[in-house]
């Protein structure tokens, strides 16, 4: 049986586990984006695009989020709140039977927190 980590990259998605978090937090740190799909607990996919840009004259960092066709939006990591359902909905316009949020919002919300 393969691990998480060789399943990751087996099948190039995404799903929430702890080293999934750790990769693409260090893909982040060290090349500045990650591309790759999302696959949520009902094997709904979603095409997820995070850029993390270099930080300029001692301001905090955005990360810039894409989500599929769904948009991007900038997120501030200073003062940086937990992430909810709600934001995903009303920032991204997602209509609600095609992705679990609840598995969204904890994958990205992982990922930011090993960012701050």
């Amino acid at each position: 049986m393969n691990t998480h980590f060789e399943q990751f990259h087996l099948y190039g998605e995404a799903i929430n586990h702890p080293a999934t978090y750790d990769f693409i937090a260090n893909e982040l740190l060290t090349y500045g984006s990650y591309i790759g799909n999302f696959c949520d607990n009902n094997q709904q996919y979603i095409r997820v695009l995070i850029s993390y840009p270099r930080a300029l004259f001692g301001h905090k960092p955005h990360i810039f989020v894409t989500l599929g066709e769904y948009g991007t939006q900038a997120i501030a990591l200073d003062n940086y709140r937990l992430l909810s359902e709600q934001n995903i909905i009303s920032q991204f316009h997602i209509p609600t039977e095609n992705i679990d949020y609840t598995n969204l919002v904890e994958f990205l919300n992982q990922i930011i927190q090993r960012l701050i």
